[in-house]
């Protein structure tokens, strides 16, 4: 359990790099905003067949990824403690993605496959670490993957792959729900 503090953390790995720290305000204002609990940094331009959704609610907007990027993420304190945290047994890259799975299954983030981000991320964040990255791609991280994959699909009953992006439908009224709980 986390102790009282503050409201809103962030998750920031050491590959990032903050090129306007106003991201911080945006991201606390947005997802207060449109009552998130949790949202990713996904504007990750090498990123292929990321499917994008803008969403506009008056002078607010949320950008809504394909994609999950795990190197940047906002939580907010209730949330995090209703949810938990990080579930240990998953290793590279699928912690991130289980985790925010529990957050859209709570309703405290978007639905899975339609993660919420600022619009205009890119300009404040950039991971710089592709090329210089520590996690190792060979033998050991694929059997990672490959227990991570397994457990995630025994814990849910259908592999990770399997959870489909909702239609934009479905996402505006989850939105719209969330809006009118103010």
């Amino acid at each position: 359990m986390l102790d009282a503090g503050c409201d809103h953390m962030f998750v920031l790995e050491d590959d990032m790099l903050i090129k306007d720290f106003s991201v911080f305000r945006k991201y606390i204002d947005a997802a207060t905003h449109f009552r998130l609990g949790h949202m990713n940094w996904n504007t990750i331009p090498t990123v292929e067949n990321n499917q994008r959704m803008i969403y506009v609610d008056g002078e607010f907007k949320l950008c809504l990824t394909s994609r999950l990027c795990g190197c940047f993420q906002y939580f907010e304190r209730k949330a995090l403690q209703h949810v938990g945290l990080m579930d240990e047994r998953y290793i590279n890259l699928l912690e991130h993605a289980e985790h925010a799975y529990r957050f859209g299954l709570a309703g405290y983030s978007t639905p899975f496959n339609a993660f919420a981000d600022i619009v205009g991320g890119e300009d404040c964040l950039e991971n710089v670490g592709e090329e210089n990255t520590t996690i190792d791609k060979g033998q050991e991280y694929m059997a990672n993957m490959r227990k991570a994959a397994c457990l995630f699909a025994k814990t849910y009953g259908k592999p990770m792959y399997m959870v489909p992006r909702p239609s934009s439908e479905h996402i505006v009224e989850f939105l719209k729900g969330k809006l009118s709980e103010k």
